[in-house]
């Protein structure tokens, strides 16, 4: 069982004949990932898969809003050390400066996909942003922060969405998941092993075992996290997380 895998993804699996030798079954279903998971669960032979491979679904539910700092210590940290104190005062890192004609350093611009941990969630290496995401934070109907230093710098924060693993009904979509297939096997960007923990303890889901299996396959931007039935334990790779 494959979740969210795109139709062009499948084609170049259906021209590869050695995929084919070992595919007893093949069958595409385009459905909410919700609802499908809800109405095979109570099905009367719902145990029919050896894996649930969920691929970069639940990131795609996260959760977006726009924060500001104007404290040295946190921006040093959201610039990973690429921007220095004085640089900061002097604002040399935005575009109008970066890219200006007589002085023009665009190896100063701070804009890249380079992801940056936050206490929860992430965002990205994007300072020289600041004044696009200030004009975000401003439509979104909020008023400059009142004593705001003029130096602040606001940023995009990209947050899991917990609630995109609970169903209407209130179960836990691992929790189905698992009532299907013997392993179930997550690889997502916002997902990571202290979400999952949370979403397992607060469905008491004793019953099951998780792993963080992220190193072992060297993934840069996502994580991969594995979760089976308590009596499937001993097959989970990497490190154990629940």
């Amino acid at each position: 069982m494959i979740i969210d895998v795109k139709p062009h993804n499948l084609r170049r699996h259906v021209k590869n004949r050695k995929f084919f030798r070992r595919l007893a079954r093949f069958q595409c279903e385009q459905s909410d990932y919700q609802s499908w998971i809800e109405r095979t669960s109570l099905r009367p032979n719902r145990r029919s898969f050896h894996l649930a491979l969920v691929c970069r679904l639940f990131n795609n539910l996260s959760q977006f809003s726009i924060g500001w700092i104007d404290d040295w210590y946190q921006i040093r940290k959201l610039s990973k050390g690429l921007l220095t104190y004085p640089a900061w005062q002097r604002g040399e890192y935005l575009p109008h400066q970066c890219l200006d004609k007589d002085t023009a350093r665009a190896d100063r611009l701070l804009a890249s996909k380079v992801r940056v941990p936050l206490l929860r969630g992430s965002t990205f290496l994007q300072l020289s942003l600041t004044d696009y995401f200030q004009g975000l934070y401003v439509l979104t109907g909020r008023s400059k922060p009142p004593g705001i230093g003029t130096n602040a710098v606001f940023f995009p924060i990209r947050r899991f969405n917990d609630n995109s693993l609970t169903l209407p009904s209130g179960k836990s979509v691992i929790e189905l998941l698992c009532s299907m297939a013997d392993m179930c096997v997550i690889e997502d960007v916002d997902l990571h092993g202290p979400d999952l923990r949370r979403h397992l303890a607060s469905h008491k889901l004793t019953s099951l075992a998780a792993s963080d299996a992220t190193n072992g396959v060297f993934l840069r931007s996502s994580s991969l996290l594995c979760v089976c039935r308590d009596e499937y334990k001993f097959y989970l790779p990497g490190k154990r997380i629940w």
